[in-house]
């Protein structure tokens, strides 16, 4: 009965010989049923460790999505409160004086001075009229009786009453951005209070945000050109290394691969009454491996 049912159990190639000697017989048996046990106690062993490894790295992928979506959210508060304090400090100098005073170069000169102590990365200041010349300037530059008539922005200002311009070189050759908001008079005319900034005032309101040599954090505007650099590659002015997401009201979280095939998450959001795009770009390799050293 034995031969029979060792004979069925192990039967074709791994039929058990009872010619040999009964000692290597058993031997043989013994080291089958061996394997045989080793095999049904570790196979679940491994699919409980590659399971729970799975669930372990997905939990921490969320983590980590919850993580950028929550500085992205953060980030965007700050840049729109920079935004909207630019255009602010702007409508406060045309509430406070006239036309007439702020034509006078010395008066704006004053002005320049304390926009410059109170905010910073001011670089000049100009009043533009109805007709889009610039009747006073103060700056490092000849801009005094500049025509903007012919500008996108000057055509834009008219119906939105305030511009903020994603970076441009201009005339200065040097990469800046500028503010403009417009002032109705009493006569039914307009003028506009234009001013420019130094690009640090966009390089600072991120520089604080890179969190670790995995996380890289700038802006583009929406044609995908980088108007702070990236760590990820390329400076002020050049593409982006990660393409423009799809717009979204509200920060999103996303995961690609950048053009080296790494995969990363990303955080962005749009910055109201501009063409900023806020951007967290974290290699999420780079954070799994992290965790699991």
């Amino acid at each position: 009965m034995w031969k029979l049912l060792l004979g069925r159990l192990f039967g074709g190639k791994g039929r058990v010989d009872f010619s040999e000697p009964r000692d290597s017989a058993y031997r043989r048996l013994w080291a089958i049923l061996v394997l045989i046990t080793s095999a049904f106690s570790i196979i679940p062993l491994v699919i409980t460790t590659i399971a729970s490894y799975s669930h372990y790295a997905e939990a921490i992928k969320a983590e980590l999505n919850r993580d950028v979506f929550q500085l992205a959210s953060n980030a965007r508060a700050s840049l729109e409160s920079f935004v909207q304090q630019s255009i602010a400090g702007l409508r406060l100098i045309t509430a406070e004086r006239t036309y007439e005073a702020l034509s006078d170069e010395t008066e704006l000169q004053r002005v320049l001075y304390h926009l410059r102590n109170s905010f910073g990365n001011y670089v000049d200041l100009g009043v533009i009229d109805s007709d889009g010349l610039q009747r006073a300037y103060v700056g490092p530059y000849d801009l005094k009786g500049k025509d903007y008539s012919d500008q996108e922005w000057f055509h834009e200002i008219l119906y939105r009453r305030t511009y903020f311009s994603d970076v441009f070189v201009g005339h200065r050759h040097i990469p800046h951005f500028a503010v403009a908001v417009k002032h109705e008079t009493s006569d039914g005319r307009f003028y506009i209070v234009r001013a420019t900034f130094d690009t640090k005032a966009l390089t600072q309101q991120v520089a604080s945000l890179s969190i670790g040599p995995s996380t890289d954090v700038f802006i583009i505007n929406q044609a995908g050109i980088l108007q702070t650099p990236s760590r990820l590659g390329g400076g002020i002015l050049e593409p982006s290394p990660v393409s423009s997401p799809p717009y979204s009201e509200l920060p999103e979280v996303q995961e690609g691969v950048d053009r080296n095939g790494q995969p990363y998450i990303l955080g962005y959001a749009y910055i109201r009454d501009t063409a900023f795009i806020l951007m967290i770009v974290r290699r999420s390799d780079a954070m799994l491996a992290n965790i699991a050293a």
